[in-house]
């Protein structure tokens, strides 16, 4: 449960390991079995536990949350062999609970499959309308895949959230579902992985894998962004990126990845928390421990009674103490000025152990920019196309990149 912490894996001390350390010892054979102790808080002898190796299906859909005003949250981390199955079954359930809204968050989803990046845009799409195609260096690498089914929410108004880890499958479906004006991408552009590869084996000694086609959206947009040469640097790419039109008129740009209908958030680190974070290091376990037992000690209190409350500067004390306490040695000074960084991982902390992972997901979201913009735009959006309006309206005008013409 929350708080426990391991000390012992198959008759093996874990303190000092790494995670990885840990997971390759509890890694084996399904159905083999490996024991292990933990200490839990409030317990005074060790929990000694044995538990059978299985085979374990990560599931592609994280979190399926209904928000405020009707609006529902699904979380796709993956695109593995069950993703659009799963992300059926949470629609539905969500729709039963009274959803008029979908966010779709595909933020740090790496992608995976093609194959379920094309059956997710599937149940968006109609019939016909193009998702994705690859053009090689030769005719026989060219390939288009287009929508073959139904949509199945044709009046369920969708956001999308993505940002710079967004890459591969999930910058196929951004890319399909913004050609076809059938949502509003929100958050920072994509990361620009738009290449097909194929292997050269060379027997059992290996094989090489080269580059052999690029992935482009429906209306023509490159998906592959371009990374600077050994003798360019990031300020030196070219600033032209061309224009293309969606199925409604809107423009869109190419240049690699997919860039958002409504830009928000920052993949920048606060400069104060960056100094924090550095200074700590190699101690970062450590001041996770120290938050995660302050929550703890908190929770067995029964001091925090309600869900908004906030962090003050005796929690951020008693988190100090136990920092010093599991020898961290850092000024108190970049402790104290990083104090929004800090408080937020109290907070959250705090109502993850004491509330549950809920409502450490509702503090969360109170605070994350692009999901607040998501809520903003859908506030009184009865379709998408009420959306799409209302999306065109917040974008700020076009910035001094320039545009090589438009594209239909």
């Amino acid at each position: 449960q929350p708080g426990d912490r391991i000390i012992d894996i198959a008759g093996k001390q874990t303190k000092g390991w790494t995670i990885e350390e840990a997971a390759k010892v509890l890694r084996g054979k399904p159905g083999t079995f490996v024991t292990l102790r933990l200490e839990r808080p409030g317990v005074s002898t060790p929990i000694e536990l044995r538990l059978q190796r299985m085979t374990i299906h990560q599931s592609a859909v994280r979190r399926a949350s209904m928000l405020n005003d009707g609006v529902g949250y699904i979380d796709l981390k993956a695109f593995s062999d069950s993703t659009a199955k799963e992300l059926n079954g949470a629609i539905t359930t969500l729709l039963a609970r009274g959803m008029k809204t979908l966010v779709l968050d595909m933020r740090t989803n790496p992608g995976g499959l093609l194959t379920q990046g094309v059956r997710v845009s599937d149940l968006f799409l109609d019939p016909g309308q193009k998702i994705v195609s690859m053009r090689g260096r030769v005719p026989d690498a060219n390939r288009e895949y287009a929508d073959t089914a139904q949509q199945r929410w044709p009046q369920l108004p969708l956001l999308v959230l993505v940002d710079g880890r967004s890459a591969s499958a999930a910058e196929i479906v951004a890319g399909a579902l913004q050609d076809h004006d059938r949502a509003v991408i929100i958050g920072t552009p994509t990361y620009g992985k738009g290449s097909a590869q194929s292997v050269i084996s060379f027997g059992p000694e290996g094989g090489l894998k080269i580059t052999t086609a690029r992935w482009f959206t429906p209306v023509g947009r490159s998906i592959t962004r371009r990374l600077p040469s050994d003798d360019e640097s990031d300020d030196q790419l070219p600033m032209v990126r061309e224009r293309f039109r969606t199925d409604g008129g809107r423009t869109v740009y190419g240049g690699g990845g997919i860039t958002p209908d409504v830009v928000a958030g920052d993949s920048t680190t606060p400069v104060m928390e960056g100094i924090f974070i550095r200074a700590i290091g190699a101690n970062a376990g450590h001041f996770r421990d120290a938050v995660t037992d302050y929550a703890l000690f908190l929770k067995g209190t029964r001091g925090i009674t309600t869900t908004d409350f906030v962090v003050t500067p005796a929690m951020r004390e008693e988190v100090w103490k136990r920092m010093k306490e599991r020898g961290i040695d850092i000024p108190r000074s970049v402790y104290d000025e990083a104090e929004p960084f800090v408080s937020r991982m109290i907070g959250f902390d705090i109502a993850r152990y004491v509330f549950g992972s809920d409502a450490e997901f509702r503090r969360r979201a109170a605070i994350d920019k692009p999901l607040q913009k998501a809520l903003e735009l859908a506030r009184g959006a009865k379709s998408e196309r009420d959306l799409l309006r209302k999306a065109t309206a917040a974008a700020p005008a076009p910035d001094s990149v320039g545009a090589a013409g438009d594209k239909q």
